[in-house]
């Protein structure tokens, strides 16, 4: 199997985000690391280099939108490779859930479909990974995201993974469910943090164990 292009997704706003320091490149410290080192580290140890981070590449892009999850992922288009993977920023990694996404294979998306018995937060997609053969299929549901995002873009999940997910599964938009071929079910310490106050319930819960 093919060294896969790996593209971490870290350039949004942080909206929800009330911490003290952004959530991405910012310390956001677990285990003394932040969390997008820690998901580097654990990458560039499973022979992954070079990691591709959107938040280095949107000052080289003209007339890069910066609105829509699924416009980041359409304009790094040209980083995709024979095997690709697309990994949001701000997702907490276990070493578990690492290898069930490097062990994978075909159209997968690693996710957790129910809320996180840590944080009670909402069921949450972690990444994407696909080979070169599923790119069209693969840009088409970006596409699709997109459009339905700038046609609505007050609309819950407009441009997200989620939706591109739906598309991708044929799952109506307006239904939260998750289908067998695509879906990979991962739960354990994994989880992302959309919003300050899931990270300090994660923390209290998490402690110091290591992972």
């Amino acid at each position: 199997m093919p060294t896969p292009n790996v593209i971490i997704f870290c350039a949004g706003k942080g909206e929800r985000w009330t911490g003290p320091t952004p959530k991405y490149l910012a310390p956001v410290p677990i285990d003394g690391e932040a969390i997008l080192d820690r998901t580097v580290r654990q990458l560039k140890e499973r022979g992954v280099t070079p990691v591709i981070d959107i938040n280095d590449l949107v000052g080289k892009m003209d007339g890069y939108p910066g609105r829509l999850w699924a416009d980041s992922a359409l304009m790094a288009f040209e980083f995709w490779g024979d095997e690709t993977m697309m990994l949001l920023g701000d997702v907490f990694w276990t070493d578990a859930a690492m290898d069930v996404l490097f062990a994978s294979e075909g159209l997968r998306l690693i996710g957790r479909e129910h809320p996180s018995p840590w944080t009670l937060g909402p069921g949450e997609p972690f990444a994407l990974r696909w080979c070169r053969e599923h790119n069209d299929r693969v840009r088409a549901a970006l596409q699709a995201s997109k459009d339905d995002g700038d046609k609505d873009p007050e609309k819950h999940l407009a441009g997200s993974i989620w939706q591109m997910y739906r598309h991708l599964a044929g799952i109506p938009l307006d239904v939260h469910a998750t289908d067998k071929a695509i879906w990979l079910e991962h739960s354990d310490w994994t989880d992302d943090f959309d919003i300050f106050p899931r990270y300090q319930t994660f923390l209290k819960r998490y402690g110091r164990r290591l992972v």
